[in-house]
């Protein structure tokens, strides 16, 4: 359930899984990432996540070690207020700190409903001001109203299907 993305020098990588794990074997699914990236030389993993919300303030959030915090208020990236950091991405910083990996999360506000392309934008926007690195946004931006409006769609149907298959076994 896990994708891999890298540049060519190979100094980034993403992994990126779009489902819900069980909470039975993630110490092992942790570890494994952490095994592998240690043995690729990693110094760094920046997580990127959302928080379930009503709506988005195009902030970003963060959590991470004290005088990386501090570094990161310079760059407009508040420390999140409150809240606990649970399932891969705890497990990870978790791991981090056990392993001596920096270990920083960011995180924006995201719908709770739909996929929401403006926090993955205002993701990208805070890992640009904190690397010095230019990833566009501009396609994300333009599109946020049309994937949302797809994936509302698509949920709607869902939604419809689930009731008439509800309705047959009454």
């Amino acid at each position: 359930p896990f994708r891999f993305y890298a540049n060519k020098e190979g100094t980034i990588c993403a992994i990126i899984c779009e489902i819900t794990l069980r909470m039975e074997g993630l110490y092992s699914l942790v570890a494994s990432i952490l095994d592998w990236a240690a043995i690729k030389g990693s110094k760094e993993i920046v997580i990127l996540d959302g928080v379930a919300s009503t709506e988005h303030d195009d902030k970003a959030y963060c959590a991470a070690e004290e005088d990386l915090i501090r570094t990161m208020a310079d760059k407009d990236i508040s420390m999140i207020p409150q809240g606990f950091i649970t399932g891969i991405p705890g497990g990870i910083l978790n791991e981090c700190l056990v392993r001596e990996i920096q270990g920083l999360t960011l995180l924006a506000k995201a719908s709770r409903d739909t996929t929401d392309s403006g926090a993955a934008a205002t993701l990208i926007d805070a890992l640009n001001r904190f690397y010095d690195i230019d990833i566009d946004t501009t396609d994300l931006q333009e599109e946020k109203d049309r994937i949302h409006s797809e994936f509302s769609e698509l949920s709607q149907k869902y939604v419809e299907h689930r009731e008439e298959i509800a309705g047959m076994y009454m």
